[in-house]
C-alpha cells in the first residue's frame, strides 16, 4: 500500500496483487480512517457514513478542494482523459 499527499487531496492505492489491502471508514463528522487493518481507531457505527476495501490495483482519492472522496473509475478516467494517450498509440 502506498499513501500519497499533495496538500490538497490525499489518497492511496495497493499493488496489483493485493497482498496488503487498505480498509477504509468514512463518518458522518467527515473523517476518513485508512488502515493496513481493521479497529485502528474505534468509529462508534452509529457515526459510520460508509466502509470500504481498497482492493489489488484500485486507488482512493480524498479531494479537500471539492469535499469529496473520488471513485476508482471517476479518477482512472480523468487522468486517462488529461492526455491524448490513445492517439499518441496510433501515430
Amino acid at each position: 500500500m502506498i499513501s500519497f499527499c499533495n496538500g490538497d487531496k490525499i489518497g492511496a492505492l495497493t499493488d496489483r496483487n493485493g497482498l496488503r489491502p487498505g480498509r477504509y471508514t468514512i463518518t458522518k463528522d467527515n473523517f476518513i480512517v485508512f488502515s493496513s487493518e481493521v479497529g485502528v481507531v474505534d468509529v462508534p457505527e452509529e457515526n459510520v457514513a460508509f466502509k470500504g476495501q481498497l482492493n489489488p490495483g484500485k486507488l482512493l482519492l480524498v479531494d479537500f478542494l471539492q469535499n469529496k472522496v473520488v471513485e476508482n473509475n471517476d479518477l482512472k478516467a480523468d487522468i486517462a482523459s488529461e492526455l491524448p494517450y490513445l492517439q499518441w498509440l496510433e501515430e
